[in-house]
C-alpha cells in the first residue's frame, strides 16, 4: 500500500511522541533508582564509588589457618561479614591480647595497630591442621575471642586498617617493642643503622631494663671495618627520633641464623647487657655524653638509676 506524504509525517511524529515519552519514564526511573541507591548506601555507612570500585584482595601467604589478606587488602565495611579476618587490640608491653570485662577480645578501629587473627572453620579455606608439634599448634589457637565458643587462628603478624577497609602490615610480634611510651619498629631502626658507614649487618630487638617500663632498645652489629662511635651516634641522632635510637648497641663477629637464615634474636634477648655475661665490646648511650663503653662500673651504675633514661 502506497503512503502519503502526509500519512508518513504523521507516522513519524507518533513514533518521535513515543520515544521521547519513553526517554521522560526512563529518566524518572533513573532518578528513583539513584535516590533508592543513595538512600541505601548510607545506612550502610558506604558511598557509590565502593559498589562500583572493584574489590581488591591480595594473598601474601599462607599458613595453617589457610589464606589471610594484608598489605594492601581491602576488606570494605559491607562487606566483613563475608570475610574471616580481623585485627584485635595488642599490648606491645605485656606480649599479650587484651580482653574486655566480658572476657573478649577487642577489635581495633582504624589506625590503631593490632594482631591479625582468621576465624577457624565455616568453610574449606577456614579449616586449621597446625603444625606437626601440638605445643606450637594450640599456642596459635585462641578462643572465646568475638563470642563465647568461637576459635581463631593468631597470625602473629601486627597490622593496622585505614577507615575504607585496607589493611597494612606493620612487623611480626616480637619484632616490635614498646619504649618511652612509643612503639618502636626493630625494622624500621635496624634500616637506619644499615644506612651507617661500615655496618654490614645489623638486628635489633628491645631488653628489659630494671626500674623502667616496657622494653629498651639494643642492637647488634657487624662491621666492616673500624667503629666511630661518635659519627655513629651523630647519625642516629639526625635519623631517628630518641625513643627509637637504640640504648645499647653490642658488636659481634657474626650473627648467628637459623635454618631458613633468619637472626636468631632469641640468644641475643637471653644474653642481655651484661658485661660481666657477654664477650666482646658494648656501648651505653649516655643522656649527656652519647654512646659510651659499657663497663662495669657503668653496668653498675645503671642497675642503681644513676643515669636518667
Amino acid at each position: 500500500m502506497t503512503q502519503t506524504l502526509q500519512e508518513l509525517q504523521a507516522a513519524k511524529e507518533e513514533i518521535e511522541a513515543k520515544i521521547a515519552a519513553q526517554k521522560a519514564a526512563n529518566a524518572e526511573a533513573r532518578n528513583s533508582s539513584i535516590s533508592l541507591m543513595k538512600q541505601l548506601c548510607a545506612e550502610h555507612g558506604i558511598t557509590a564509588r565502593d559498589l562500583f570500585e572493584p574489590v581488591k584482595l591480595e594473598p601474601v601467604y599462607r599458613g595453617p589457618n589457610g589464606e589471610t589478606w594484608t598489605n594492601k587488602g581491602l576488606v570494605p565495611k559491607w562487606l566483613k561479614a563475608r570475610f574471616s579476618i580481623r585485627l584485635i587490640q595488642y599490648d606491645l608491653e605485656t606480649e599479650t591480647i587484651v580482653r574486655g570485662i566480658n572476657g573478649l577480645c577487642v577489635e581495633c578501629g582504624p589506625g590503631q595497630v593490632g594482631q591479625c587473627i582468621g576465624k577457624i572453620g565455616g568453610d574449606v579455606h577456614a579449616e586449621y591442621s597446625g603444625y606437626l608439634d601440638k605445643d606450637a599448634s594450640d599456642s596459635k589457637i585462641l578462643q572465646n575471642v568475638l563470642e563465647r565458643g568461637d576459635a581463631w587462628f593468631a597470625t602473629g603478624d601486627l597490622m593496622k586498617t585505614d577507615a575504607d577497609g585496607y589493611f597494612y602490615f606493620v612487623d611480626r610480634i616480637g619484632e616490635t617493642y614498646r619504649w618511652k611510651g612509643e612503639n618502636v619498629s626493630t625494622s624500621e631502626v635496624a634500616e637506619q643503622l644499615l644506612a651507617f658507614p661500615g655496618v654490614a649487618e645489623a638486628t635489633v630487638y628491645g631488653v628489659h631494663v630494671d626500674g623502667t617500663d616496657g622494653r629498651a632498645g639494643m642492637a647488634a652489629l657487624v662491621m666492616d671495618g673500624s667503629f666511630d662511635v661518635k659519627a655513629f651516634g651523630e647519625h642516629l641522632s639526625r635519623e631517628m627520633p630518641h625513643y627509637a635510637q637504640p640504648l645499647f648497641v653490642r658488636l659481634l663477629p657474626t650473627l648467628d641464623t637459623t635454618g631458613t637464615f633468619k637472626i636468631r634474636k632469641v640468644d641475643l634477648v637471653s644474653d642481655g647487657y651484661d658485661p660481666a655475661k657477654i664477650k666482646g665490646v658494648m656501648y651505653f648511650k649516655d643522656p649527656k655524653r652519647g654512646y659510651v663503653k659499657l663497663t662495669r662500673s657503668v653496668f653498675e651504675r645503671l642497675q642503681t638509676g644513676a643515669f636518667k633514661i
